[in-house]
């Protein structure tokens, strides 16, 4: 993994994920689950552009427990910016539900500025 050169280094959050049933609403066990298609948006952390390093989920495919749940770690080259990810469930029919979902990195003790601000350089 690359480590950005901006930051404090690599920081790694844990994330439990589940793969419900619509017409239950309950968590469905034992059922095929990944991550894919994540990248880093633009202009959302310490890097001005897309190329900052878009990080890593560990592992990225599993399949859920016993109660539904499943567990990765991602882990971030920086602490700062947002990160967008597609989680896709394979139901026991053989189709896949895809669902996008944004984590957002932020340094601890940060406070964004209000509206009309900008950073000084």
């Amino acid at each position: 993994m690359t480590t950005s050169r901006f930051g404090k280094g690599l920081k790694t959050y844990r994330f439990t994920f589940a793969c419900v049933d619509p017409r239950t609403g309950y968590a469905v066990p034992n059922n095929g689950i990944q991550i894919s298609d994540y990248k880093p948006v633009a202009f959302s952390g310490a890097h001005d552009d897309a190329t900052r390093p878009k990080g890593s989920y560990s592992p990225e495919v599993g399949i859920t427990n016993g109660s539904g749940y499943w567990t990765t770690t991602y882990t971030a080259p920086e602490e700062a910016g947002i990160v967008e990810s597609k989680l896709i469930c394979n139901t026991p029919t053989g189709t896949t539900a895809p669902y996008a979902f944004t984590i957002g990195i932020r340094t601890p003790g940060f406070t964004e500025l209000p509206t009309g601000y900008s950073e000084i350089s």
